[in-house]
């Protein structure tokens, strides 16, 4: 992995932290502004963002990464909520599940050689602890013998297809789209909204936040205006627009379906996701 792979993670976290600091709304808009799209999202103009001066196709990618973004913030955990004493044992012990995450995406894109795998993983998480990732690797695939003068290599078990996010940080472009694939042929279930951290948790205030929601529903406003009339209507959002949207959504969901259960964010997530769902 490059140093700019590192980089990246770092200033996710950074972001994730500024979040808990400044709270969602701050967060959000600020993010809507660096991205140049606050006039889109507040509906002032029918095209692109003025202010940036962007067109209606530069503005579709600005969104897009905007909403990769964000949905970034909400979902990735470094290190892991349940890093603990592995993590920090005096021995340099490295979180299961952290790693565990990390092959199961590097597994999305198909069929990979222990070799491939060892090279990919970061340092910290390496194949120096073999037996680790090894055992791992036993629980998430099966391995298929080369066959003639094809190499063998790692498949990722059916059943684990559903953990795999097509917005998460261990996975290129490439990658992406290959998994994006997947779940459109698959209708693959909701997303999960995994554990945070205490002191990560004012993160999920940014699922439920007005910033958030205004910016969903000019991307929901904006498709159905140009699904009515293309013609007439400047401005589109992309399939990958719509596919995050509903992503950020299905988020906020599985993490008010958390919240029931023990009240992790305070108990009143649903009711907080309803009353922006009601809202105009």
């Amino acid at each position: 992995p490059s140093l700019s792979d590192c980089m990246f993670h770092l200033d996710v976290v950074a972001l994730q932290v500024g979040g808990c600091l400044v709270g969602a709304e701050s967060l959000v808009g600020t993010l809507q502004d660096r991205f140049g799209v606050s006039d889109w999202v507040k509906g002032a103009f029918s095209g692109g963002d003025a202010a940036s001066g962007a067109d209606e196709e530069q503005t579709a990618v600005l969104v897009a990464e905007l909403l990769n973004l964000l949905i970034m913030v909400v979902s990735e955990r470094f290190p892991p909520a349940s890093a603990g004493a592995s993590a920090s044992s005096s021995e340099g012990g490295v979180d299961a599940d952290e790693m565990r995450t990390l092959l199961v995406h590097m597994l999305s894109a198909g069929q990979q050689t222990h070799s491939h795998l060892s090279r990919m993983l970061p340092p910290r998480l390496g194949f120096g602890e073999s037996a680790k990732c090894d055992a791992i690797l036993g629980e998430i695939a099966t391995f298929r013998p080369p066959v003639g003068t094809q190499q063998g290599g790692f498949v990722l078990r059916s059943e684990l297809l559903d953990e795999i996010s097509p917005f998460s940080w261990y996975l290129g472009r490439k990658e992406r789209e290959v998994v994006r694939e997947d779940k459109r042929k698959r209708e693959a279930a909701l997303p999960t909204f995994r554990p945070l951290r205490p002191c990560f948790a004012p993160l999920s205030s940014i699922l439920y936040s007005d910033a958030l929601w205004t910016l969903l529903r000019a991307v929901l406003r904006t498709s159905i205006a140009h699904a009515a009339a293309p013609a007439s209507s400047g401005a589109f959002v992309t399939d990958l627009i719509l596919e995050s949207t509903t992503h950020m959504i299905g988020l906020a969901a599985a993490a008010a379906d958390a919240d029931a259960a023990d009240r992790r964010f305070g108990g009143d997530a649903w009711a907080r996701l309803a009353a922006q769902c009601s809202s105009p």
